[in-house]
């Protein structure tokens, strides 16, 4: 799962990113999560849910292994990687 590197905390994104966290936030405001919000059950997490909740998140579907890898080639980007035992 490839997704933006937020640290699901605004401060926290502001003081690593930047004003690319604003972007991002923008971004999210008006594509993520309008799409995101579709359901009853949706979550609206939009792009900045960051790596915290998506570590946790993943843990509670079992993924008991969920690391993430850097990707150098996609800076403001992480790759989750995991599996279910």
């Amino acid at each position: 799962m490839i997704e933006i590197m937020g640290y699901s905390n605004v401060f926290k994104d502001k003081q690593e990113l930047g004003s690319q966290a604003a972007m991002m936030y923008g971004i999210s405001t008006f594509v993520c999560l309008p799409v995101g919000s579709n359901s009853e059950d949706a979550l609206c997490l939009g792009a900045m849910w960051g790596k915290e909740r998506a570590l946790k998140m993943l843990h509670e579907a079992g993924f008991t292994n969920a690391r993430m890898v850097d990707t150098p080639y996609l800076g403001e980007s992480t790759l989750y990687v995991c599996t279910k035992e």
